[in-house]
């Protein structure tokens, strides 16, 4: 093994809070940081809250479109009505013989 006359350093570990970094156990800093959270829960609360009720509020049937979907539905039966009424005569009645 080959020996070396300078030693190689040891790796210094990177800090990850530079050394300019508040000290956040102060209590004054402490708060400051709560309040930043709790404004930035609240703010996207808030959001949240407002865009869900606009799509809820945006998936709502207005009253032409539930007068529309009614009359599809009634069309829809009446042509299920026709079409029973038709089988219906073409079985009793052997097919126009």
């Amino acid at each position: 093994m080959i020996q070396s006359r300078h030693p190689i350093p040891e790796p210094t570990p990177k800090r990850i809070i530079p050394d300019h970094a508040p000290d956040t156990t102060h209590p004054a800093v402490r708060a400051a940081i709560d309040r930043a959270i709790s404004e930035h829960e609240e703010h996207w609360r808030d959001t949240y809250l407002q865009d869900r009720a606009r799509r809820i509020e945006d998936s709502h049937l207005t009253v032409a479109e539930w007068a529309m979907l009614t009359l599809a539905v009634l069309s829809l039966l009446v042509i299920i009505c026709m079409v029973g009424y038709a089988v219906a005569a073409i079985l009793t009645h052997g097919g126009g013989q």
